[in-house]
């Protein structure tokens, strides 16, 4: 079973992978996060240190939307928070983790992309979502 964590950005503002490895490095001197992994284009497992996740990224529909109003419709409600990032937003990208150390390394690489491109990082698995920035510490809402 895998642990994803979800970053929705616009596609103008992802930041240059130079960019993003410095932000990982600042973040967390520890991980060697390449200036050449470019997350624009990078798919499957990327190896990040000792350990690595899987990258995949996918452009956000009008019919993922649709689908999304749809649900909303059939339990009563108007609008959520998730409809608006999506309308906001045109692009998705999912880091797909198997254990903790890949889920600690992507938190961070998902945060610096959050962070870089103003956009949002989700925990689906706990129902966390920022803007422009990284997740709260794992033990902070895994405790719930």
């Amino acid at each position: 079973m895998s642990y994803d964590l979800i970053v929705y950005t616009h596609s103008s503002r992802f930041p240059e992978p130079n960019r993003l490895a410095e932000e990982v490095s600042a973040r967390s001197p520890g991980l060697a996060w390449s200036p050449s992994f470019d997350l624009r284009v990078v798919r499957g497992f990327v190896p990040l240190g000792s350990t690595g996740f899987e990258v995949t990224r996918s452009a956000i529909t009008a019919a993922q939307i649709e689908s999304h109003r749809e649900a909303l419709r059939e339990y009563g409600e108007a609008d959520d928070v998730h409809l608006a990032v999506l309308l906001e937003m045109d692009m998705r990208t999912t880091f797909r983790c198997k254990d903790e150390d890949e889920i600690a390394a992507a938190s961070v690489v998902a945060g610096a992309l959050a962070k870089l491109s103003d956009g949002y990082v989700c925990d689906p698995q706990y129902d966390v979502l920022v803007r422009g920035g990284y997740l709260p510490s794992p033990t902070v809402y895994r405790r719930r």
